[in-house]
């Protein structure tokens, strides 16, 4: 044990923090992030639910019908909407469009009734009695920061320029001559490298690249679809009228006559059973 300089013993601090006995254990800090994950979680489910609900049914129609007071998320769903409709718009019609609709009375009724009403009583609540405190928390705030904080934060950062003018200005100073000569050179090579080789390669390859796209959307579209669609109607119509019923007449002709046969013998064996326990029990 440890003796200090009058004499009395000093206690070991191994197995604290900061020489105090430490009270939290690892069960607490899986419950703190455990909530956290849980809170996090709950809130990115609101926002994508209010995102969807929002873009579906208080979005216009178009980007030119869009206003000042319409929602932030209705730009980039439209924006999005505009370059994804060739390709969603028919499935969106057959299966979303339908509910859509039976919904949109629904929020329509909400929208007007609960939620336009409350935001009204919000903003007026707001404005009547909490715009003014905010305001004189703001100016106190300010205040304070003018009077007591900026001073020190000037001292402060007025030492740490002195402390760095003083020892590390100079060695950078003397670092960045050294290097400025070896990063001039490879800013030139890079840059004539770039201009010279990636640039144009980058350029040509892209106009074959927009090329092959064009043909293969075009044959996927024109050609590949319809050939595959007129493959599935096809073998539908095959197994439907050919192999079907063959494999009807098959079952009919030799696996039913068979399984009624076992089903029979399977029956006389039960009741041939039965027969003999009764006898058996009679004799007894």
């Amino acid at each position: 044990m440890a003796v200090n300089n009058n004499g009395w013993p000093v206690e070991s601090s191994k197995g604290r923090a900061n020489g105090h006995i430490s009270s939290r254990s690892p069960r607490h800090k899986r419950q703190n992030s455990r909530s956290a994950t849980r809170l996090l979680s709950i809130t990115a489910r609101l926002l994508v639910w209010y995102s969807v609900i929002t873009a579906l049914f208080r979005c216009p129609s178009s980007l030119a019908d869009l206003r000042d007071d319409s929602p932030k998320v209705c730009k980039p769903y439209l924006t999005a909407q505009s370059y994804a409709t060739p390709y969603l718009e028919p499935y969106y019609n057959t299966y979303a469009a339908p509910y859509v609709a039976a919904a949109r009375p629904y929020f329509d009724n909400f929208e007007n009734q609960v939620y336009t009403p409350a935001l009204s009583f919000g903003k007026h609540s707001y404005k009547k009695y909490g715009a003014h405190r905010v305001r004189l928390a703001r100016e106190y705030s300010q205040d304070g920061w003018e009077k007591t904080l900026k001073p020190q934060f000037d001292a402060t950062r007025m030492e740490a320029k002195r402390i760095y003018d003083s020892s590390l200005a100079p060695h950078i100073s003397k670092a960045s001559a050294v290097a400025k000569p070896y990063y001039t050179a490879s800013r030139d090579t890079l840059s004539h490298t770039y201009n010279n080789n990636l640039y144009p390669t980058y350029f040509t390859s892209r106009l074959y690249i927009e090329k092959a796209y064009t043909v293969g959307h075009k044959i996927a579209v024109d050609t590949g679809l319809p050939y595959a669609q007129d493959t599935w109607d096809s073998a539908v119509v095959l197994v439907e009228r050919s192999l079907w019923p063959k494999l009807r007449v098959l079952y009919g002709e030799n696996v039913e006559p068979q399984l009624f046969r076992i089903g029979e013998r399977l029956g006389r064996y039960r009741d041939g059973k039965k027969l003999k326990t009764a006898v058996e029990e009679i004799n007894r």
